[in-house]
């Protein structure tokens, strides 16, 4: 059984600088795990990893299918795949071709709110389109955590619009103010 937080952080268009942001003020032994799960195109060679492993020394490496997720690791959703949390092990599969709306976010976040119910925490950051909101609700509704991005400060605010004008989130703040929040949320024992 899981005994630590997931923190899964959905972001899309101009979400990077806010995800850099955020993670440099995490210490390095959150007592969590992150998971990442960001647009990317499809046959694009992301750098990701190394971006993001300039601004935390937790681990941080591309998700695969059965990992085990781990207090203190970052994983990154691979691109062109979509995600789940399944009995605490991560489930990489290709995106489903459809009308071209990446739902890789409301996918991650709903198994994740299903898998460690109010262990989870959900975070939007810049993004267009409407990805996340299904998948904070979800969260929401097994009692986690959601802290969006305060829309005037995303470089795109359509997916943090979403989740303020459509939702009632926990957190609407800067992504420093997040990392902050965060760090005295997850200071508190889970149960």
């Amino acid at each position: 059984m899981i005994d630590f937080y997931v923190v899964a952080i959905g972001m899309s268009a101009g979400g990077l600088p806010a995800l850099e942001e955020l993670m440099k003020y995490l210490p390095d032994n959150p007592g969590a795990a992150f998971v990442i799960i960001s647009h990317l195109p499809k046959d694009s060679k992301s750098q990701l990893d190394a971006i993001i492993s300039r601004h935390t020394n937790l681990p941080v490496q591309w998700a695969e299918s059965d990992d085990e997720i781990q207090k203190n690791h970052c994983y990154l959703l691979p691109t062109g795949k979509q995600m789940t949390l399944e009995n605490k092990k991560l489930q990489v599969q290709d995106r489903m071709p459809d009308s071209g709306i990446n739902r890789a976010i409301d996918i991650f976040f709903t198994s994740l709110a299903h898998d460690v119910q109010k262990l989870a925490i959900g975070i939007i950051l810049s993004g267009t389109g409407e990805d996340g909101l299904e998948g904070v609700q979800a969260i929401e509704q097994y009692k986690g955590i959601v802290m969006v991005q305060q829309p005037e400060s995303a470089m795109f605010s359509s997916m943090p619009w979403t989740i303020v004008s459509r939702d009632h989130p926990d957190f609407i703040l800067v992504p420093k103010e997040i990392a902050q929040s965060l760090v005295t949320f997850l200071k508190v024992k889970p149960g």
